[in-house]
């Protein structure tokens, strides 16, 4: 029996546990072990299904050290992990002991890790590691650093970076990498993401594998179809895009993560607003629905597209930005401005342009994507062991 650890560490919502979960399904199929570290293992209960048996360990968590963080988005993965703490040698070292422990402890035949780059370093050279992401979350890796989101921005600086990555490998007895790519490559990376959401299109040596997860059917929106909206309660949008809905009368299925808000969803359900506080059938919910209203994770951009749905999105960091961009370039969908949510979302819900947008790129994706590569990645995991 093998045993594989996947790890996730840094990022809102599931989507990265639900493509690592993805991943245990094929994985598991032959009694195999399958242990996940994650900064919030109840979260690993929402998205593993509970036939996986999946173990769960509780990610290191060292008080990380201050720094203060630009405005805006950040301009290159480099600066992604400056933010995290990997420009402070003592913080860095400290983090890859920890997980030196975990590692010890689990005795992985391979590592997959979705967003955890400090799991990446404590078992570069020592375990076999897959690297997971969709786009933005897996920059290209083969250059001496980390491009830049946008081609002609500044470069960043990533000096301290390669400074305190030489610190912590002599620290730990390691090899020096020497450069950040090098130290975060990983032995074999997938990238289960769609082009029209990348970046780097056309800076990469990997390939476009498609989305983990279900591919919704496409069809057509019902004429007297619901909003399905997928927020979140502890971000500044949730009380604009909560009062947009009920104003604009139109019946809706709302799920959030985050806290419990007992005063929002007594006002919704006086609408007729249908609220979710766990996970829903994304599929089933799709299929009903007329329009999605998001924060543009990559798991739903995806799977409405699949669907056929018009995706109104409201950008709360470069991921979604980028997805939101991506769907207006299919014509598939739009991002929402500062002011006029109702609006938009009547202007949504009505709009048999988008529809015909949103269709054509289901029976694209459809197409060209319509296979999950799921089994695919796993098997290829199972060779690095």
């Amino acid at each position: 029996m093998k045993t594989w650890l996947l790890a996730w560490e840094s990022g809102a919502g599931l989507g990265h546990l639900r493509r690592l979960a993805a991943i245990a399904r094929p994985l598991a199929q032959t009694g195999d072990r399958i242990v996940v570290v994650a900064p919030e293992p109840e979260a690993v209960h929402l998205a593993f299904p509970a036939d996986l048996a999946a173990e769960t360990v509780p990610a290191p968590a060292l008080p990380a050290p201050r720094i203060d963080q630009a405005e805006g988005f950040l301009p290159s993965y480099g600066a992604v992990l400056r933010d995290l703490g990997f420009e402070n040698a003592g913080y860095l070292t400290a983090m890859t002991r920890a997980w030196d422990e975990v590692l010890a402890r689990v005795q992985p035949s391979a590592v997959i890790a979705d967003h955890a780059p400090f799991a990446v370093f404590a078992a570069r050279g020592r375990f076999p590691t897959a690297v997971l992401g969709a786009g933005l979350d897996l920059p290209p890796a083969h250059g001496s650093s980390f491009p830049m989101v946008i081609a002609d921005a500044k470069p960043f600086d990533e000096t301290r970076l390669r400074m305190a990555f030489a610190a912590a490998a002599a620290a730990t007895g390691r090899p020096n990498p020497y450069v950040a790519t090098a130290a975060l490559r990983g032995d074999r990376r997938f990238l289960a993401g769609l082009p029209v959401f990348d970046p780097y299109l056309n800076r990469r040596l990997e390939t476009h594998l498609g989305p983990l997860g279900p591919r919704p059917a496409p069809s057509p929106c019902p004429s007297e179809g619901a909003i399905f909206a997928y927020l979140r309660s502890d971000h500044p949008s949730f009380g604009p895009l909560t009062w947009a809905l009920v104003e604009t009368g139109i019946p809706a299925l709302v799920h959030w993560q985050g806290p419990p808000d007992a005063g929002t969803a007594a006002l919704l359900a006086t609408r007729g607003i249908t609220v979710s506080h766990t996970p829903v059938d994304t599929v089933a919910e799709l299929a009903k629905a007329s329009v999605v209203i998001s924060l543009g994770g990559a798991g739903l951009t995806a799977e409405a597209l699949f669907a056929g749905r018009p995706h109104m999105v409201y950008p709360i960091h470069m991921e979604s930005e980028l997805n939101a961009l991506g769907l207006e370039r299919l014509g598939a969908g739009r991002r929402f401005p500062p002011f006029g949510l109702r609006e938009m979302i009547d202007f949504a819900a009505d709009s048999l342009a988008l529809r015909d947008g949103a269709m054509r790129a289901a029976l694209e994706l459809h197409r060209d994507f319509g296979i999950d590569p799921a089994g695919r990645i796993a098997a290829d995991i199972r060779e690095l062991a």
